[in-house]
């Protein structure tokens, strides 16, 4: 079972989370196509997650429907008549969903979901610091980096901790995007935690091993949440 690289791999894709701060703050000062942005980011969270999965599957697909495969063929000719490569760097058609680098290929579509909903949830929090604060630090001279590392982000601290326990909790219970682009199949090198409980419950009616799976998942959401809320415990800060 792979159950462990995948739990990385989610881990890994937190470059995302950067990204939701940068947007999240940037969206509060006002840029143009705000309202552009928010909506392409914030779409996948309305969609259900199989159906962002099926979206994904024909994105990856190895059909002449696959946009990612018709950019690596169209990559491979520019570079071939470039002189750059003998051969093409990847052959194609290339099959992102194999079961061999699926973790990989879950990487894109984990970050597109969870940017817009970290976006809108440091968007929130941001809006409740008083301006008062910003507007004292610029007379100050402070730069808006200098700002966003001594007042926003302080102020938003216990948001960032809540969303830590969810990038937590999403890390150990991925089953929708693998089960839908298995379709419904267990697989050895794709299996995660939560699939693996539900095919020997539902499929090989192993209730017991099911039931210890879940109990294990259970156990180490439970650790994983009281540590990362004790690591970054502290006093509440209020306005003033």
């Amino acid at each position: 079972m792979h159950s462990g690289r995948y739990c990385l791999l989610f881990f890994c894709s937190v470059f995302g989370w950067p990204g939701s701060l940068f947007f999240a703050s940037a969206f509060r000062k006002g840029i143009a196509g705000a309202s552009l942005f928010r909506v392409a980011f914030f779409f996948p969270n309305i969609l259900s997650s199989v159906a962002v999965s099926v979206l994904w599957m024909l994105l990856y697909s190895t059909s002449s429907f696959g946009v990612f495969n018709s950019i690596l063929g169209s990559l491979n000719q520019v570079l071939i008549q470039l002189g750059w490569v003998d051969r093409p760097l990847v052959s194609t058609p290339f099959e992102f969903t194999n079961s061999a680098i699926l973790a990989w290929s879950l990487i894109p579509m984990i970050v597109w979901t969870a940017t817009g909903f970290y976006m809108l949830l440091f968007l929130a929090a941001m809006q409740s610091i008083p301006d008062s604060l910003y507007e004292a630090a610029t007379v100050d001279g402070a730069s808006h980096f200098t700002q966003f590392r001594c007042i926003t982000f302080p102020l938003i601290r216990d948001t960032v901790v809540t969303g830590m326990v969810f990038l937590l909790l999403g890390g150990l219970k991925i089953f929708d995007q693998v089960w839908v682009i298995e379709q419904q199949q267990s697989r050895p090198d794709s299996n995660t935690l939560a699939t693996l409980m539900y095919s020997k419950v539902f499929n090989e009616y192993q209730v017991g091993y099911g039931t210890a799976i879940a109990v294990f998942l259970f156990i180490l959401v439970l650790v994983f949440s009281l540590a990362t809320l004790r690591l970054y415990r502290r006093e509440a800060l209020e306005f003033s």
